[in-house]
């Protein structure tokens, strides 16, 4: 048996080890925490299970307001697993969501991802979600979606007391993440965000400078449980 052949064989044992990929929920938008939802927001989750599995029982969600009254949601199953939530009413202003899984349906006994419940709001409240770091990239995750343009010059990197050399940019994905890459900096680092970044609805994100302090060549996922980084 040739050398390609026998890798052949053990990585077909290894999968028949493995077994097939468990059934899960795998991501939802808008992502966990989000803020400054829409009256009419609608979810999309994305999972690995077959449409048909879906459709014959469905799952159901639904919100609750505030932790008393409670919105129901209306659940469309697409291809590839996806299932698309659709509230009965707007959803009202300024208030604190939580989504729940209030009936599995199909998804009984599956693995059950760390952003359900999911926490929302319909306040305009953009907010630092979480943040990483590794080998001198750091990704900084909002509540709501940032504008673009506004990222590049309102984002500076210290370390102490002297500037760091960096660059940031805006990753229009669920999320709304910062990419910075820092340049030589030591241990810690201080990123601060200016009043100068902006929303996509023009609005300041902080009213004065927001300062976080990490080591840039490592920092687990700092967070307050809402976003998944698996």
């Amino acid at each position: 048996m040739t050398l390609l052949s026998r890798i052949a064989v053990i990585t077909s044992v290894a999968g028949c080890i493995e077994g097939p990929e468990a059934k899960a929920l795998h991501h939802i938008e808008p992502a966990a925490c989000d803020t400054g939802l829409a009256a009419n927001q609608q979810f999309v989750l994305s999972s690995n299970f077959e449409e048909q599995t879906l459709l014959d029982d469905p799952p159901r969600f639904v919100l609750e307001v505030g932790g008393a009254a409670v919105i129901e949601l209306d659940t469309t199953v697409g291809p590839f697993g996806e299932l698309t939530l659709t509230p009965r009413q707007p959803l009202p202003a300024d208030s604190e969501l939580t989504l729940k899984l209030v009936d599995e349906g199909a998804l009984a006994g599956s693995f059950m991802p760390v952003w359900l419940p999911g926490r929302y709001s319909t306040r305009n409240a953009p907010a630092i979600r979480s943040y990483r770091a590794i080998e001198q990239r750091v990704y900084v995750s909002f509540t709501q979606r940032l504008a673009a343009d506004t990222v590049t010059n309102a984002v500076t990197a210290s370390h102490a007391g002297a500037p760091v050399r960096s660059e940031a940019m805006y990753l229009d994905a669920a999320g709304h993440v910062i990419w910075i890459e820092l340049h030589d900096a030591g241990n810690p680092v201080d990123l601060s965000f200016w009043p100068a970044l902006r929303t996509d609805r023009g609005d300041a994100v902080f009213p004065e400078v927001q300062t976080i302090q990490l080591d840039p060549a490592y920092t687990l996922p700092a967070s307050d449980g809402c976003e998944d980084f698996g």
